[in-house]
């Protein structure tokens, strides 16, 4: 068992390790340029980061993120890309002579060219708006075609540096790269701060789960045993009246999507534009009160989290009862239940006893799962009912590409999803003696 449970555990670093690397490349394939967002969002004008000179404050942030060193152990590029394009510091010669290089123009000679051409801006002797042109296109046939006599020249200058056969190269740039120190961070129990607002992305983690658990804490407290409660009742009482109405409802609920449920009880139930006995349940939205602890904020706020607890846990409890309610039926077919009513028992202790304890077990597999699951399945609840919550906090940060954030989110969800079923294995056991592990 202890072997076992080492074995299970360290499934958790190769797990870790995956997720970084994906988020990782996400946070590369995003179009927009993360320093400038910084600077937008401290209040910094975009020419800041997009003049022809080299700004400081574009520099200095660009250098404090380490963004000038190559963004992995190693590249396998065209043999005409740089070895690490990264270290150009002003943006539009970085992005520009990218985009050109990835037309299979030679890289070393691209680079001093597009140098030349960025200082040309502001100069009036030269046609700015052909230079604009061809800074929005990177297409060197604007400059070739333009009837500006230094910019036609530059053109002609690019279109001689294309290269039409190319052969790829391994460029090893060894622990002195982007993901290192992002990784290295990591393991040292630090995400970093906040691109947004320069806090702690712990700080601000921690914050959001307390508001995602207590509404996964209530969903399962109430979704779970009610689940188990109308599995067995259907069961006991199948031609019933009750049965048929129950049925109903569960197929009913199940089949609605949640956002459209969450839009619809809000709609419905928090305004009295449809009468006023709709109006229930308080407006979407947290008061925050910023003299008070998070826990008293949620206390303080418990009646604002009375609806969308509603709403995650009708989804859930139609789904629940519908697989629970099937598993009971199956084991009732089994050959132990023939032998349980031959020894004189009651169709409820043969239910209650025998066919529901061996009905639990693929049950456990969603009950481990419900954590991960309310986890990373609130983004929708929570932007719909203005909850501060991770599921939100995941979904602000990869809209302003706050990618600190986003990693220590989606790390923290692998790393529970691996302990889930690890207790999941653990109540395999517990439930039925038989199970052993291997």
């Amino acid at each position: 068992m202890r072997a076992y449970l080492i074995k299970r555990i360290l499934l958790v670093f190769p797990l870790l390790i995956t997720v970084s690397v994906l988020a990782f490349m996400i946070s590369k394939a995003v179009p927009q340029d993360q320093v400038e967002s910084i600077l937008e969002l401290r209040g910094l004008d975009d020419s800041t980061a997009y003049d022809g000179n080299e700004k400081e404050e574009y520099i200095k942030v660009y250098k404090k993120l380490k963004y000038d060193l190559p963004n992995f152990y190693f590249s396998i590029i065209p043999a005409h890309y740089p070895d690490n394009i990264n270290k150009i510091l002003n943006p539009q010669i970085r992005n520009t002579s990218n985009r050109i290089i990835k037309q299979n123009y030679q890289s070393d000679k691209v680079i001093p060219i597009i140098t030349e051409i960025t200082s040309l801006q502001g100069d009036k002797s030269i046609n700015q708006s052909d230079l604009n042109k061809f800074f929005r296109s990177a297409d060197p046939a604007v400059l070739v075609n333009s009837n500006d006599v230094i910019l036609h020249k530059f053109g002609l200058q690019l279109s001689k540096t294309k290269v039409k056969w190319f052969l790829p190269k391994v460029v090893w740039h060894g622990l002195q790269n982007q993901y290192h120190n992002w990784f290295s961070s990591i393991l040292k129990g630090s995400f970093g701060n906040s691109m947004v607002d320069g806090s702690p992305v712990i700080k601000r983690v921690k914050q959001a789960l307390l508001w995602t658990l207590s509404l996964a804490l209530c969903t399962i407290f109430f979704a779970y045993p009610l689940a188990i409660l109308l599995a067995s009742f259907i069961n006991l009482y199948p031609n019933s009246y009750f049965f048929k109405v129950i049925s109903q409802f569960l197929y009913f609920t199940h089949s609605i999507p949640t956002f459209w449920m969450a839009t619809m009880l809000v709609m419905y139930f928090t305004t009295d534009d449809y009468g006023t006995w709709t109006n229930i349940f308080p407006s979407v939205g947290i008061n925050i009160y910023p003299d008070k602890s998070l826990i008293t904020q949620i206390y303080y706020n418990s009646h604002k989290l009375i609806l969308p607890i509603v709403c995650t846990t009708l989804h859930s409890l139609a789904f629940l009862t519908r697989i629970l309610s099937r598993s009971i039926h199956d084991q009732l077919s089994q050959p132990y239940i023939t032998t349980a009513y031959s020894k004189g028992l009651s169709r409820k202790n043969v239910i209650l006893k025998h066919a529901l304890p061996n009905a639990l077990i693929p049950f456990i597999t969603l009950f481990v799962a419900s954590f991960p699951v309310a986890l990373s399945g609130s983004v929708i609840t929570e932007v719909i009912f203005n909850i501060p919550g991770l599921g939100r906090l995941f979904y602000n940060s990869i809209t302003v590409a706050d990618w600190n954030v986003t990693f220590c989110v989606l790390t923290f969800i692998a790393t529970v999803t691996v302990i889930s079923y690890l207790i999941g294995d653990f109540l395999y056991a517990w439930i039925n003696p038989k199970i052993r592990f291997s």
